[in-house]
C-alpha cells in the first residue's frame, strides 16, 4: 500500500469514525490504535495478543476482538469494561488479532494463526483449571469465537453480529439491498451508513485475506460446528434489519435449530454499541452467561 493511499484511507477512517462512532474514535486515539498500518501482516513490536485475568473461578470466558478489523490500526481488547460491571464469577482471557486478519496469522505475521491461537487457548484453559468455558465476540470476533468454541468443545458461545461465510456482506444481492435501503437511510441513518462502511470494510478485508490465503484455507464456522459431536450452547444477537446479519442468523438456525437468536430492533451491525446505548449490553452478556432469557 502506498504512503499516499494509506494517508487517504486514514483520513476517510477518521472522518467516518468522527461522524458515526465518536466514542470509538476517542478511545482509539487514547490507545494509539486509530491509524491503519501500511502492511498489517508485518510483525508488530510490543503488541501483546492475550491478557489473562485469573480470578480463581471455575468458569473462563475467552473474548475475541472483532470490529477493529474494519476500523483500527491495531485491534483492542474488547468488552473489558462491561465484564467488570456485571461482577461475573469468571476468569477472563482477552484475545486480539494484532494483524486484523481473522486470527489467521500468528503474532509474528506467519501463517498458522488458527492452530496457534487454539493451542494458546487450550494452554491457558488448562492452567486456569477451567471447568466451564465460554467464548464471546462481535463481528469477525464473533465468527472466531463461534469457530473456536465449536472446535475446542466449549460449553457456551455468546456472539454479536457474527458472520459464517466470507461473502456475508459482499454477495451482489446483499450489497444491493444494503445500498438501496432508502427506508433505513431516512429512518435510521446512522445504521445505514454504518452498514455501508462495514460492507466496504468487509470487501477490503476479503481482498486482503484472499491475497494471503486460498479460499479453502479460510475458516468455515458452520462446517466446524456440523463436524463436532459436542456442540456448545449458542446465543446470537443481531440487528433485525441489518440484512447481511439477518441472513447469517437464518443460516445458523438452519444448521443448528437449538441456537438462541435475539433479533434486536435495529439495522446496526455494531449490536454491542446499540445495546450499550440502551443500557442493555451488560444484561445481554450476563443473561447469556446465566442461561436466562433476555428482553429489550
Amino acid at each position: 500500500m502506498s504512503s499516499r493511499f494509506n494517508t487517504f484511507l486514514n483520513a476517510v477512517n477518521r472522518l467516518v469514525l468522527s461522524l458515526f462512532m465518536p466514542d470509538l474514535k476517542r478511545q482509539m486515539e487514547i490507545e494509539g490504535t486509530l491509524d491503519i498500518q501500511e502492511d498489517p501482516s508485518q510483525p508488530i513490536e510490543n503488541a501483546d495478543y492475550m491478557r489473562v485475568e485469573d480470578n480463581g473461578a471455575d468458569t473462563t470466558i475467552f473474548i475475541f476482538s472483532g470490529l477493529d478489523v474494519l476500523y483500527a490500526g491495531l485491534a483492542r481488547f474488547e468488552f473489558q469494561k462491561v465484564l467488570q460491571q456485571i461482577n461475573c464469577d469468571a476468569n477472563f482471557v482477552f484475545m486480539r488479532d494484532v494483524h486484523r486478519k481473522a486470527f489467521l496469522l500468528k503474532p509474528d505475521g506467519t501463517p498458522g494463526g488458527l492452530a496457534f491461537y487454539a493451542s494458546e487457548i487450550e494452554r491457558v484453559r488448562n492452567e486456569l483449571g477451567t471447568k466451564r468455558a465460554i467464548s464471546m465476540g462481535s463481528s469477525v470476533g464473533g465468527s472466531i469465537a463461534f469457530a473456536m468454541g465449536a472446535r475446542l468443545g466449549f460449553d457456551q458461545v455468546i456472539i454479536f453480529g457474527a458472520a459464517f461465510e466470507v461473502n456475508a456482506f459482499n454477495s451482489p444481492m446483499r450489497m444491493l439491498r444494503t445500498v438501496f435501503d432508502f427506508y433505513k437511510l431516512f429512518t435510521e441513518p446512522k445504521a445505514y451508513f454504518e452498514l455501508i462502511v462495514v460492507t466496504l470494510g468487509a470487501a477490503w478485508g476479503k481482498k486482503q485475506l484472499l491475497s494471503n490465503f486460498a479460499a479453502d484455507e479460510l475458516p468455515t464456522p458452520l462446517t466446524i460446528l456440523s463436524e463436532v459431536d459436542k456442540k456448545p450452547d449458542i446465543r446470537l444477537y443481531y440487528g433485525k434489519t441489518a440484512w447481511p446479519d439477518a441472513a447469517q442468523a437464518a443460516m445458523l438456525i438452519e444448521v443448528h435449530p437449538e441456537a438462541e437468536l435475539y433479533a434486536l430492533p435495529t439495522g446496526r451491525h455494531n449490536t454491542p454499541a446499540f445495546l450499550k446505548q440502551h443500557g442493555k449490553l451488560a444484561e445481554a452478556i450476563s443473561t447469556g452467561i446465566m442461561h436466562t432469557p433476555f428482553s429489550m
